[in-house]
């Protein structure tokens, strides 16, 4: 017996003896009435053989029926030959079988963190596709889903973990053909990560510091270090702890700044957490130095300092000045560590304020004021004297006498005013002609004096107080005097000093 089949791209012969697989038995009723066996009189003695015939990853398997029958009869044709054999067409039945059987490999228990290593090469028979696939449990990457055996890391878990895989196998030259197996990957929980958390948000000036606060925790209560990152370098260098201080200095506010904590267990497991800082601008501190004293039309100079944080970085600085009494608005912008400043002088007495503004780039002002006290210098009597040093001949009349020699620093007209008059002889001394008063013009700028004095005496002396005013609260008082001699032989009256009112009569 032989029969091929063809089957996609596999072919195969089937080739037997009848004799020796199915074997013909002739039956008793078949002696009597034919030669050589009769069609009716054959039969199998083993029904349904079937001969297996493996090919790859399946095998075939032929099932013989029976004899093909026409009518009830067999249907054959006789062959020639010497031994008379005969043909017979038989009934046969073909099946094909996968013989693909997938196998995920063992369970396996392993520790977080670990290595994992899948194993589906003990899948049955060849040319096969591999595909695996993760069912359930927390996802995890494999490297190479289609390899025999692909790897994948296991992460840190906070409680044991069941993962499970599907290995599916496929014969390459027919895909419907496959097999699918699980295995289980038990994952022990040996450390669980650490919580950080930086706080925040945070806020502090230019040029100033904070304390930030941050806090860690771990499950498994082994934290061993807390760093931070407040450059946005991305390693965590610029402090260590829970409550580091973050320094704005050299920074420009206003703006917001980024840090980061790291929090490390013993098993070098990390976790970071993020907060914002944010910078406020600081205006300037200006300094116009300490509150100055002068004196009327003396110049004043007024120099201005000023300080930022942000030094250089808050450039272009702006600067006002302003004030009250004669000094002008004016504005400029400087550079820092400029030093800013004004003249001016002040005319009349009084206090006035010197105010100096300046402004950074981001809009903040600082201010100072200076006080300026404007004090006037009195006028000088030092050298005061009367306009008439002597009155002659004494012949009883008044004659007018004012006050010479005055002086003012500022230049101030000045006003004289008489406020006393006084002698050395009574007003009515005999042999002096006995009127009276000698003297008037107290309270006016100037005194009028009478010419005369006792005949027997050695001469009178004036005395004339005077206050001087110049107008501007500085005054100065002083006394001038006027002498009738006694005669005209050139010595001079003698004062007695200012003994007598020469306002009375």
């Amino acid at each position: 017996m032989t029969t091929r089949v063809v089957d996609g791209g596999r072919s195969l012969t089937f080739a037997d003896s009848l004799h020796m697989g199915l074997g013909i038995v002739e039956t008793e009723n078949a002696q009597s009435g034919c030669q050589n066996p009769c069609p009716d009189a054959i039969r199998l003695p083993v029904p349904n053989k079937r001969f297996a015939h493996p090919v790859g990853n399946v095998t075939y398997e032929l099932e013989v029926l029976g004899f093909q029958e026409h009518n009830g009869a067999l249907v054959g044709e006789m062959l020639t030959g010497e031994n008379d054999e005969r043909s017979l067409p038989l009934i046969a039945r073909l099946t094909k079988t996968s013989n693909v059987v997938a196998d995920a490999g063992p369970d396996q228990t392993v520790d977080e963190a670990a290595g994992v290593r899948l194993d589906g090469t003990r899948s049955a028979v060849r040319d096969l596709t591999y595909l695996w696939e993760q069912v359930s449990g927390p996802p995890v990457a494999l490297d190479d889903p289609s390899s025999p055996e692909p790897g994948f890391d296991v992460g840190w878990f906070t409680e044991d973990q069941q993962l499970v895989f599907r290995l599916t196998v496929r014969d390459m030259l027919e895909p419907e053909i496959s097999s699918s197996d699980t295995v289980r990957i038990s994952v022990r929980d040996l450390n669980d990560p650490p919580v950080a958390d930086a706080g925040g948000p945070y806020r502090v000036p230019e040029g100033g510091s904070t304390v930030l606060a941050g806090s860690a925790t771990d499950p498994d209560d082994n934290v061993e270090t807390v760093t931070w990152d407040f450059d946005g370098d991305g390693s965590h260098d610029d402090g260590t702890g829970l409550t580091p201080t973050f320094s704005a200095a050299a920074l420009d506010g206003p703006s917001v700044h980024q840090v980061a904590v790291r929090v490390c267990d013993t098993f070098g497991v990390c976790a970071t957490d993020t907060a914002d800082v944010e910078v406020a601008n600081v205006a300037p501190t200006v300094d116009l130095g300490d509150d100055v004293t002068v004196y009327r039309n003396d110049p004043v100079r007024s120099v201005g300092t000023f300080t930022d944080p942000a030094g250089a970085l808050d450039e272009p600085y702006g600067y006002a000045w302003t004030g009250t009494g004669p000094l002008q608005p004016a504005r400029g912008s400087a550079e820092y560590g400029a030093s800013p400043s004004t003249d001016i002088s002040y005319e009349i007495e009084g206090t006035y304020t010197i105010d100096l503004a300046v402004t950074d780039d981001d809009g903040g002002t600082g201010r100072d004021s200076q006080r300026v006290t404007v004090l006037n210098r009195p006028p000088s009597c030092a050298d005061a004297a009367s306009s008439v040093a002597s009155l002659w001949p004494p012949q009883h009349e008044y004659a007018r006498v004012g006050v010479v020699g005055l002086s003012d620093p500022e230049g101030d007209a000045l006003t004289v005013t008489v406020t006393s008059i006084r002698q050395d002889e009574p007003v009515r001394e005999p042999g002096s002609g006995n009127t009276g008063p000698d003297a008037t013009g107290v309270g006016t700028a100037t005194a009028e004096l009478r010419a005369e004095r006792s005949g027997g005496g050695d001469g009178r002396v004036y005395h004339v107080g005077f206050v001087v005013d110049d107008g501007h609260g500085g005054s100065c008082e002083g006394t001038v005097t006027v002498g009738v001699p006694h005669d005209s032989r050139g010595a001079g009256a003698v004062d007695q000093g200012p003994l007598h009112d020469s306002t009375t009569g």
